[in-house]
């Protein structure tokens, strides 16, 4: 399997298990290929060390809640049986990563004293929750919610107007049973016309307030996302 072969196949998996972060995960790879690569591995042997990607893509979703409790820190720990053939290839790429990320075998033998756990790609990101949150609440609390009251007070306006028209269409019905002749016909025609004008005002405004509760559905959703989803890429 190639590095493209494996990228695709662990963004697959990381998909059906419902991961988020999958950009700054196949990040995370992508470096490892680059740096494996880089002292002279094959891809193929990079793919073979680092693992079966729906087994990747299932230990990211086992420790989601405490990657989201303690900040974004993502760890892959491999765990093989006895093998030679590949052992020195393993250390060698541990001593080539970059700072903040680390790969060891996790075969019998391998392994650097402080180093991270072995078979362990490694990458500790800072946690910008607390500054997130932080801007999120001014955001919602300067901007949003005066802009949301508005809207809802312009779709109260809107709902009053149309049932004033109604209220009218009424009056003037009522006015043409106490009426007769002429002024009569007169006054259930503009109770007709003012009927329709309150069915298709109603309509409108049914509408607007619907688009208005599908945006904030969506906008909420996404705050949501925004708290729980953990630090920024």
């Amino acid at each position: 399997m190639n590095q493209a072969e494996f990228m695709k196949q662990l963004r697959q998996e990381l998909a059906r298990v419902g991961q988020t972060d999958i950009d700054d995960i196949v990040s995370d790879f992508t470096e490892h290929f680059a740096n494996g690569i880089a002292n002279g591995k094959q891809e193929a042997d990079i793919a073979r060390e680092l693992g079966d990607p729906a087994e990747i893509a299932a230990q990211y979703a086992s420790e989601l809640p405490e990657r989201k409790a303690a900040g974004t820190r993502y760890a892959y720990r491999r765990n093989d049986g006895p093998d030679t053939t590949h052992g020195a290839a393993s250390q060698q790429s541990s001593q080539s990563g970059s700072a903040g990320q680390s790969w060891q075998d996790s075969r019998p033998g391998h392994g650097t004293a402080g180093q991270a756990a072995p078979g362990t790609v490694t990458v500790t990101r800072p946690d910008n929750r607390a500054w997130m949150i932080a801007l999120l609440v001014l955001l919602n609390l300067f901007i949003v919610l005066p802009v949301v009251f508005s809207l809802i007070g312009i779709l109260l306006s809107l709902w009053l107007g149309a049932s004033g028209i109604g209220i009218a269409a009424g009056a003037l019905f009522v006015a043409a049973v106490v009426k007769a002749g002429f002024v009569s016909i007169i006054l259930i025609m503009f109770g007709l016309a003012l009927t329709a004008l309150t069915i298709l005002a109603f309509i409108g405004v049914y509408y607007l307030t619907k688009l208005f509760v599908i945006g904030m559905k969506a906008y909420i959703g996404w705050n949501r996302k925004l708290v729980a989803g953990g630090a920024a890429a």
